[in-house]
């Protein structure tokens, strides 16, 4: 069945930890609060961050070969220890297929 519905391409403010991690390939850890300007910029989004509970972002690019799919975007919720560089090692070992 094919797809009827077709949602209209989000435009995000630049800088966000999604694009700087599609720019130079490095992974973000962000701890979420009100100061972060590209939130501010998308209340959506920010609103559905609050709703959830999340305090911290895993983003890193998916690669295959050196050819960019996208982004693993990890949001912590319950568990209270914040996202720290070895889990971005480690998302960034998943992510990354040679």
């Amino acid at each position: 069945m094919p797809f009827r519905h077709r949602l209209p391409p989000r435009s995000l403010p630049f800088p966000t930890p999604y694009t700087q991690a599609l720019s130079d390939l490095r992974p973000r850890v962000v701890a979420f609060d009100d100061d972060l300007p590209w939130l501010a910029a998308d209340p959506d989004r920010r609103e559905a961050i609050r709703a959830s509970g999340a305090h911290t972002l895993l983003t890193a690019p998916l690669t295959v070969r050196g050819t960019v799919l996208g982004l693993v975007s990890l949001y912590r919720t319950r568990y209270p220890v914040p996202y720290d560089e070895a889990d971005a090692h480690l998302v960034v070992q998943l992510a990354d297929t040679p």
